[in-house]
């Protein structure tokens, strides 16, 4: 009898930490993340139009993404969706935008290498026609270049939004819906010391950073990768702090911590490339 009640008394548990914390995913009010992109796939003609991973807008012209999701389509047609709420059902608010060109990091390894939890996964993506800005699409700034975080204190300061999965069993359960969820930081060492666990002598570079293991609540998932990790600042201003890059399956099961590249170890490169393809 006691042993039922331990059990009990634990799922309880469990329900009030998933209703009630921080790192509860919830739905986002139309507009929150103005800056959301959705990459939409359709392998023409045997397939439907589906969401394939997440962006960031940061001029009239560019979104900021992971190499991975630039790279991952061999056939069929990528193209951006702006201003997205409901992925099942646009509204006036949104925006589609064609694919001009695409640079990749150079130092990006691909999805293939199995050495490291994949370094340097970004890509910048120029759009056609130019992007109009209003109270549904708007940029994201930049951080500031190399900027590290000093505290690893467990504050939930971080924010990330995406249409990833939500589900807790190896079956996917995309929300329709922009969802959102508050995370806080680790450390690289705290960070590699749980994927090693799991994923033995792995390298987890410097240009890399982490958001907590869940601890049996909602991580970062199939669906959310190329999206944005911001953080806002004094002034409430969200800043582009990562880009989710690297998970595992079952995202949400595990508690191993997903893995984003950190933006402010590439804002040189981002520069420069903006620059030279103006």
């Amino acid at each position: 009898m006691r042993y039922l009640i331990n059990i009990l008394t634990g799922l309880l548990l469990l329900l009030v930490h998933r209703a009630f914390s921080w790192d509860t995913p919830r739905p986002a009010v139309p507009g929150q993340f103005p800056f959301q992109v959705s990459f939409e796939w359709h392998n023409l003609p045997i397939s439907p139009i589906r969401h394939l991973c997440g962006g960031a807008i940061l001029t009239e012209f560019w979104i900021i993404s992971s190499g991975y999701c630039l790279t991952r389509v061999q056939v069929g047609i990528l193209y951006i969706k702006l201003g997205r709420h409901d992925i099942a059902a646009d509204d006036a608010a949104v925006q589609t935008h064609q694919i001009i060109k695409t640079v990749v990091n150079p130092k990006y390894p691909g999805a293939q290498e199995f050495r490291s939890f994949v370094p340097h996964d970004l890509a910048l993506v120029k759009v056609a026609p130019v992007i109009t800005f209003n109270s549904r699409i708007q940029p994201l700034k930049l951080p500031k270049k190399n900027t590290l975080f000093k505290s690893q204190r467990l504050e939930y300061n971080m924010v990330m939004s995406g249409w990833g999965s939500t589900a807790y069993l190896i079956i996917e359960n995309h929300p329709t819906v922009l969802m959102t969820v508050q995370l806080p930081i680790i450390s690289n060492k705290v960070c590699v010391t749980s994927l090693n666990q799991f994923y033995h002598n792995m390298h987890l570079d410097e240009t890399q950073m982490c958001t907590r293991p869940i601890n049996g609540a909602i991580s970062a998932c199939i669906g959310d990768y190329g999206g944005p990790l911001i953080q806002y600042n004094a002034d409430n201003v969200p800043i582009l702090i990562g880009i989710q890059s690297w998970g595992t399956a079952n995202c949400n099961q595990n508690h191993v911590p997903p893995v984003y590249t950190r933006v402010s170890s590439h804002i040189k490169w981002i520069k420069e490339t903006l620059k030279a393809n103006e």
